[in-house]
């Protein structure tokens, strides 16, 4: 099966075996597919996750506009003109 929406993966996957210099070690798609996995388990048991543990009723929820009123979206025109990356939000 040909997963195209593993970039997100690749790049923490990355980030987890940079040394700085260089990855520690050579990473594969299979790993990918089987870090996709391992991911899900971290995030749902993170003491973070204030989901886990509830009943699931099935339903998938969308959250209003307003909440994400503080959010600058950029497009990759405005990141290459401005030279730098800035930190626009932060994580409460």
């Amino acid at each position: 099966m040909l997963i195209c929406c593993s970039c997100g993966l690749w790049l923490i996957n990355y980030m987890e075996y940079w040394t700085r210099v260089t990855l520690s070690g050579h990473v594969t798609q299979e790993d990918i597919s089987n870090f996709r996995f391992k991911l899900s388990a971290i995030l749902y048991n993170s003491a973070l996750n204030k989901a886990r543990g509830l009943p699931d009723d099935g339903q998938q929820y969308e959250t209003h506009n307003d909440v994400d009123g503080d959010v600058t979206e950029l497009d990759e025109l405005d990141i290459i003109m401005s030279g730098e990356i800035k930190l626009t939000r932060t994580i409460k």
